[in-house]
C-alpha cells in the first residue's frame, strides 16, 4: 500500500511521539487543517496505522470585516479621523469611507465624536481624542480566543464582527499495524476471488454500516400540472377563492353564458363537455340576470 505525501508526513511525526491535537500541530508544520486531512486520517485509520480521538471545543472566528479592522482600525476611528477641524460634508465624507460609511458614521454619532447639521450637511469633530475600543476587543480576542470574554463576543456578534465556532480537531496515536507493511484493502469480493480462493490471503475494507446509500430519483411533476399550479397561485393571490368543483354540476348558464361564452364556441361542443340527461335542464338563474346576460 502506499501511502500519499501526506500520510507519510503524519506517520513521520508518529515515530517520534503521539500528536495530541492536529490543530496545533497544523499549524505548526503549516498544512491546511480541511477536508485532505481529514481523510487522510480515516484511511490510515482505516488499515489500523493510527487511532483517532475526536477533539471538540468552543471557539471565536473572526469576520473578514474584523480582520480589516486590525489592519485599517475600526470604522467610526477611521471616520473620526477623516473629519478635519472645519468640518466637510457628509457626501464627501460617505465618498472617502467608501463600503464602511454608514457603519463609520452611525458609529461616531453614537460614541458623540462628531456631529452632523441637517440643515447644511456638513461634520464636525466633537471629540479631541477617542480611544478605538473595537479593535482592542478584536485584538484581544485574535490572541486568545478560546478564553474572549463573553460580553466582548457579544457586542461583536451584534455588529457580524466575531461568531462563536465550534472546532473539530483529533488526537492521534499509533494503531496496531503501525509501522508495517500493508497491502491495499480490497473493496469488493468478487468470484474470481471466490473461486480461486486467494480471499483466504486478501485484505478486506471493512464495511461501513452508517454510510449513507446512494439516493433514489425523485418523481417530478408534469410540466402541464407546474402551469395549472403556477395559474392557481396568480389567481389566489388576487383574491380568487377554490371551489369544491368536484363535486357539483353546473348548469350551461353559469359554465358558459354567465362568463360570456359564445354560442359557438368549441367547448360547448359534446366531445369536450359533459352534458347530463337527468336532469337535462334547469331553470335555477335570477331572471333579471338571464335577461341582462341575454342582452350581452
Amino acid at each position: 500500500m502506499e501511502f500519499t505525501p501526506l500520510e507519510t508526513q503524519i506517520l513521520s511525526a508518529l515515530e517520534k511521539e503521539s500528536i495530541s491535537d492536529t490543530g496545533a500541530w497544523t499549524l505548526q508544520h503549516g498544512i491546511k487543517h480541511d477536508n485532505a486531512l481529514v481523510g487522510a486520517l480515516l484511511r490510515l485509520e482505516g488499515v489500523k496505522q493510527i487511532k483517532t480521538k475526536l477533539l471538540e471545543k468552543k471557539s471565536i472566528e473572526l469576520s473578514e470585516e474584523a480582520q480589516e479592522i486590525l489592519k485599517l482600525g475600526s470604522a467610526e476611528v477611521r471616520t473620526w479621523k477623516l473629519v478635519p477641524k472645519e468640518g466637510m460634508s457628509k457626501a464627501d465624507l460617505e465618498a472617502k469611507l467608501g463600503d464602511v460609511a454608514k457603519i463609520g458614521f452611525s458609529q461616531a454619532m453614537k460614541n458623540k465624536w462628531i456631529s452632523f447639521d441637517s440643515k447644511t450637511g456638513i461634520v464636525t469633530k466633537q471629540a479631541d481624542t477617542v480611544q478605538d475600543t473595537t479593535k482592542e476587543q478584536i485584538e484581544a480576542i485574535s490572541k486568545s480566543p478560546d478564553t474572549a470574554d463573553a460580553n466582548i463576543v457579544a457586542n461583536l456578534k451584534k455588529r457580524k464582527l466575531a461568531s462563536p465556532v465550534n472546532i473539530k480537531t483529533f488526537e492521534v496515536t499509533k494503531g496496531e499495524n503501525f509501522g508495517a507493511k500493508i497491502e491495499k484493502a480490497e473493496t469488493d469480493l468478487s468470484s474470481e476471488i471466490i473461486s480461486s480462493g486467494s480471499w483466504k490471503n486478501k485484505t478486506f475494507k471493512n464495511y461501513n454500516f452508517d454510510a449513507l446509500g446512494t439516493p433514489p430519483a425523485e418523481g417530478h411533476l408534469h410540466p402541464l400540472l407546474k402551469v395549472r399550479s403556477e395559474y392557481r397561485e396568480i389567481f389566489l393571490e388576487m383574491g380568487f377563492e377554490e371551489m369544491p368543483t368536484n363535486n357539483w354540476v353546473e348548469s350551461s348558464f353559469w359554465n358558459f353564458d354567465a362568463l360570456f361564452q359564445p354560442q359557438q364556441h368549441p367547448a360547448r361542443d359534446a366531445h369536450d363537455t359533459f352534458f347530463l340527461s337527468d336532469p337535462a335542464e334547469t331553470l335555477v338563474v335570477p331572471e333579471d340576470f338571464m335577461e341582462t346576460e341575454k342582452n350581452a
